[in-house]
């Protein structure tokens, strides 16, 4: 919805009808799936990703699925005779990601593949995309159904994790996280989509003066400051706002760096933090230099071959070669070139390319606002989240979003859009 149309004089009520059919747009397969592809129900081995709602299982369930959904993909192309290069490349680069890291670990520790391929089943998060397409195509094709399954997506993660902070499912300060900690209550899973709720928000009120999505926007901020309590996602996504704004006229390059210089200076003059807040992000960090320092000291080792990743299913992983505090997933893109070494920049190139099979297909304003968008985030995050191996719900997101708002004389190219089963 333009801010012309919001101008137009009509009653309170139509405009409120209005702004649910364009921008709150409830579809309920399509929500339920946004719910799993958000990660809030996993079981992780963070205690910051535990809490009463996440299942053991849950997260190997919906990856079945999305393999599912992959394979349906693939019959149906062969069934037509016709593949869509996008989605051949992505399950080609999806399994060559897995299975690579997989044969290094092997080579260099003689870990068994089938151990290999669990550790890296995260990236198969990528496959999410044919089971939201599948959800989406077969229900609700309106590109509005998929912006509000992750804006209601985001709402109820921010509900339930408002609940369990209240202590009405149990007492989440009894979660193994040290006492010095001040984040006792913070619950990590689910901030990648209240970043993408914010950053869809921010795309739809900068570009298009669409207002009326501010709300998703307070709520992601809320579910990022009160609930995950990320401090670097918050950051990122406060960069890549400010770009996104930044980008469109001169005036608010003049207005940035206002900001920028009054933010100093705050920052300068602003009291001391709480010592106790220190010494926890000290600590962080200092983990952080300690993991990537053992990597690059391993890599020189191992001529700058790539060693794979460990599982903690098979003879407790990285714990027994380095020890308790080495996980690769705290650094991100270095902890890609430890799995991949020299070999990083193919596995990059070959994400390049996925992309841009999607995004060379012509998309309307609002799919191209919110696909780059989406894309500078991303980015924006790799350093510290990686661009592969973790972000797999991220790209699945993106690339949806590329196909939704596809013109339609481009739709009939895709394999994807082609997609018609049911679950």
């Amino acid at each position: 919805m333009t801010l012309q149309a919001i101008r137009q004089p009509v009653s309170f009520i139509a405009w409120l009808k209005r702004i649910r059919s364009e921008c709150y747009v409830f579809s309920p397969v399509l929500f339920a799936v946004m719910l799993l592809h958000g990660e809030f129900f996993f079981r992780s081995g963070s205690p910051f990703e535990q809490h009463f709602l996440a299942f053991p299982g849950v997260r190997e369930l919906y990856i079945a699925l999305c393999g599912l959904a992959a394979g349906s993909a693939v019959v149906e192309g062969l069934r037509r005779g016709r593949f869509f290069s996008g989605d051949l490349v992505l399950i080609f680069f999806v399994s060559s990601f897995a299975l690579g890291s997989a044969v290094l670990a092997y080579l260099k520790f003689g870990q068994p593949i089938i151990f290999g391929l669990f550790e890296e089943r995260r990236v198969l998060m990528f496959f999410g995309l044919f089971l939201i397409l599948a959800a989406y195509h077969q229900f609700d094709d309106r590109p509005e159904a998929l912006i509000g399954a992750v804006y209601w997506t985001a709402l109820i993660y921010l509900v339930l994790g408002l609940v369990m902070q209240a202590g009405a499912l149990g007492d989440l300060s009894m979660r193994d996280i040290p006492a010095f900690d001040p984040r006792k209550y913070r619950i990590l899973v689910g901030s990648n989509l209240y970043a993408a709720s914010v950053m869809i928000g921010a795309v739809m009120i900068i570009r298009f003066n669409a207002w009326e999505h501010l709300v998703p926007v307070l709520v992601g901020t809320t579910g990022l400051l009160v609930i995950s309590q990320t401090r670097s996602t918050i950051l990122i996504l406060a960069v890549a706002v400010v770009l996104f704004f930044a980008v469109t006229a001169l005036w608010r390059f003049l207005l940035i760096a206002a900001c920028v210089v009054i933010g100093t200076i705050a920052f300068l003059l602003w009291p001391t933090p709480p010592s106790r807040g220190v010494d926890v992000l000290v600590a962080e960090i200092d983990v952080r230099v300690n993991t990537a320092g053992k990597i690059f000291d391993a890599l020189y080792m191992n001529d700058w071959i790539g060693m794979g990743a460990l599982s903690l299913q098979w003879q407790n992983g990285f714990h027994r070669v380095y020890d308790r505090f080495f996980y690769l997933s705290d650094v991100g893109v270095v902890g890609e070139l430890y799995r991949f070494g020299m070999f990083l920049p193919i596995i990059y190139a070959g994400l390049a390319i996925t992309l841009f099979c999607y995004f060379r297909q012509a998309m309307d304003p609002h799919g191209r606002s919110i696909g780059y968008g989406l894309l500078l985030l991303f980015i924006l995050n790799a350093p510290g989240g990686g661009l592969v191996a973790f972000a797999g719900i991220n790209w699945a997101l993106l690339i949806a979003f590329t196909i939704a708002f596809r013109l339609p004389s481009a739709l009939p190219r895709t394999m994807s859009t082609r997609l018609r089963v049911k679950f």
